[in-house]
């Protein structure tokens, strides 16, 4: 018997950066009901795109936890693994022997990742729509659509960090 909680035995999908990653049974039956529920009531194309879009997420909030983990490490904190699940991501790190400002650190580094990937997806927008506005949802053009998804979705986790921060 063990006192972690249940969330957090979670089977081990890969290991990337020396970090064990971790992915809830639960967020394989959230994607699989989002997938359900677009293949149920949408096009091909809006299919296709919650796909994509669900893989961009997961990958967003690992790139994230990942910043919290190097982040950590460079402190002199250590790593254990990386929990991906339907709320998110959370990294399980040890800092105890840092002071606050390697806290802060560890707790900011996170958020800042959002910064160069918004400047990707931005990139890739511009280069499928030939616009830089990200206020337009481009129609009928997927990786524009896609690029899109990956501006708003990076601003959206940015603030939400940001101003909703979840201290460990």
């Amino acid at each position: 018997q063990t006192n972690e909680p249940w969330y957090s035995r979670s089977p081990k999908l890969f290991t990337v950066m020396g970090v064990d990653v971790h992915v809830s049974p639960i967020l394989y039956v959230y994607i699989g009901i989002t997938l359900l529920f677009a293949a149920l009531t949408a096009s091909f194309f809006w299919f296709a795109l919650q796909a994509f879009a669900g893989a961009l997420l997961v990958f967003t909030v690992l790139v994230h936890e990942l910043g919290h983990c190097a982040a950590a490490r460079a402190v002199g904190g250590q790593v254990s693994h990386i929990l991906l699940w339907p709320l998110g991501g959370l990294a399980y790190v040890n800092v105890d022997s840092t002071d606050a400002k390697g806290d802060f650190f560890v707790s900011f580094a996170g958020p800042l990742t959002h910064a160069p990937m918004l400047a990707g997806w931005g990139a890739i927008f511009a280069l499928a729509t030939g616009s830089a506005d990200i206020g337009n949802w481009p129609r009928d053009n997927f990786i524009g659509a896609l690029a899109y998804e990956g501006c708003w979705l990076n601003i959206f986790l940015f603030l939400f960090n940001v101003c909703v921060p979840a201290y460990p």
